[in-house]
């Protein structure tokens, strides 16, 4: 009958399809908290087109903003740089904020930033001419504040591609369920037809 064919595609396809999933979402989870592989996917992540400036924009402003708040407390600019590496949540961003400590000839905010190679130029420039001015925090709050931005911005993108993407996955997955329905009653309807 219709019914056992049915439950027998369901058995012996979906279940199996099914368990090999949850298996490898389980898998999944726990490989990729393991640190070599977190630092790889998270240096992949920061070269995917819309969720790597998400990414990068929502570490550095938590960098800024907490470089921002240590420097604003007296903290010297080394030891509130060492402390802001580790806040951000992308660990290729924080390797490069710690690289950027080592190097001997950064001594201020400006040079760090330039040695990380994660500072844009004009950011880099900002902190600079905060360094002169006696106005370092003002320069890391605004920075902090225009990452901060460009986070909502790429959110915002984020969104539009991952709902954009969700309906077009709709229509094809819509589309097999709807041809392999099809498939199964015209098997069926041939096997009845005398």
């Amino acid at each position: 009958s219709y019914i056992e064919l049915w439950s027998q595609q369901i058995i012996h396809v979906a279940l199996p399809i099914a368990v090999i999933v949850i298996a490898s979402w389980l898998l999944w989870g726990r490989v990729k908290r393991v640190p070599v592989v977190r630092r790889a996917l998270d240096g992949a992540l920061l070269s995917v087109p819309v969720w790597g400036k998400l990414h990068r924009a929502r570490s550095m402003a938590k960098f800024l903003m907490t470089l921002d708040h240590l420097y604003s407390a007296g903290i010297s600019p080394t030891t509130a740089w060492d402390a802001a590496c580790i806040t951000p949540r992308n660990s290729a961003v924080v390797e490069k904020l710690r690289l950027a400590r080592r190097e001997p000839a950064a001594i201020g905010l400006s040079e760090m930033a330039a040695v990380s190679g994660i500072f844009e130029s004009e950011d880099i420039g900002l902190i600079a001419t905060g360094e002169k001015a006696g106005q370092v925090p003002d320069s890391l709050s605004r920075l902090a504040q225009i990452y901060r931005e460009k986070a909502d911005a790429a959110r915002s993108i984020g969104k539009f591609w991952s709902i954009s993407n969700m309906i077009l996955f709709q229509i094809v997955v819509s589309g097999v369920v709807v041809i392999f329905i099809a498939k199964t009653y015209a098997g069926v309807l041939l096997k009845l037809m005398p």
